[in-house]
């Protein structure tokens, strides 16, 4: 694991293991929806959907709390919001990497939660 620790995720939901399954996979969902989104409005140069995706990727990946990832978002939110959408196409690289980093790690934990069920947190 890179990014996210199972113990502090467990521990930020109480113990409570559906809360965090839910969290994943919301996460799992609509996050390569929203990136593909946040592409086509750099493509188009449509600022406001710029920043429409970038709220809604912040959203779902807010519950984990991975700076980097928050760092990048918040960069590029801040470009589409003064229009430079160039820069925010510079960035795209970089946030597709960190959203794929995350993305795998999430599928490690929850692929660890089905089969880990009962066991307590110190297991992660």
């Amino acid at each position: 694991m890179g990014y996210l620790s199972r113990k502090t995720m467990l521990h930020r939901w109480q113990g409570d293991r559906e809360a965090v399954r839910e969290q994943i996979e919301l996460f799992l969902e609509h996050a390569p929806t929203q990136l593909r989104e946040l592409q086509e409005a750099i493509q188009v140069a449509h600022a406001n959907s710029l920043v429409q995706s970038v709220s809604s990727l912040k959203g779902l990946a807010q519950p984990f709390r991975v700076k980097p990832l928050s760092q990048v978002l918040s960069s590029i939110e801040g470009h589409g919001e003064r229009g430079d959408i160039e820069r925010a196409q510079e960035l795209f690289g970089e946030l597709r990497g960190q959203i794929d980093e995350v993305y795998g790690e999430l599928l490690e934990f929850l692929q660890d939660l089905d089969t880990v069920s009962g066991s307590s947190e110190e297991a992660y």
